[in-house]
């Protein structure tokens, strides 16, 4: 006599983490080129393009980092990084919540662990030839890289591994394979 097929047990359905508001208001999930990376035609020629800008045209809300560990992150950065990286976010609703990150304007104290020549061709004017800083925001494990202009590269060249320095920037990218933001510090 055959014996019925054994069913799987039925998993439980984890939990989902609430979602800052300003995440739910975004309509498309569809995400476009990043407007400050601009990798020209292969043979150096970058073109600036319309996209010159970054980020929608607004006054930018600035938000202040606290906390331990991204999960205890207050703040809206360490919350959207929270959320696009919770295992039970798929596909489109991820992407939909990157857009919503890029172009947002934060206020964190960066601890640096490693300061170098940004080696991306950017469209943004200044950023070129700058430096690119990579660290974690203080007293937490969220990851991040800071884009500097050229303007600013004495000061920034100086930064040791370990020190903290406070930065305002725009997120321009969701780096996927590190997973984590990179912003554009402000001039």
């Amino acid at each position: 006599e055959p014996q019925p097929e054994p069913q799987p047990e039925p998993q439980p359905e984890l939990p989902r983490k609430e979602l800052p508001p300003w995440l739910l208001t975004m309509e498309s999930p569809v995400l476009e080129t990043p407007p400050f990376l601009d990798f020209g035609d292969g043979a150096g020629n970058v073109d600036p393009g319309p996209e010159a800008e970054v980020g929608p045209e607004r006054e930018p809300d600035v938000e202040e980092e606290v906390g331990a560990g991204v999960a205890g992150l207050s703040g809206s950065l360490g919350d959207a990084v929270a959320a696009i990286l919770d295992a039970n976010i798929f596909g489109g609703e991820k992407d939909r919540l990157i857009k919503a990150l890029i172009g947002r304007t934060f206020e964190i104290i960066l601890e640096v662990k490693r300061v170098d020549r940004s080696l991306r061709a950017f469209s943004v004017p200044g950023y070129r030839n700058g430096q690119t800083v990579t660290g974690t925001v203080l007293d937490s494990d969220l990851e991040v890289a800071v884009f500097y202009p050229e303007e600013r590269n004495e000061e920034v060249k100086g930064w040791e591994p370990g020190s903290s320095h406070g930065v305002v920037g725009e997120v321009g990218h969701w780096d996927r394979l590190r997973k984590r933001p990179e912003l554009l510090a402000k001039k």
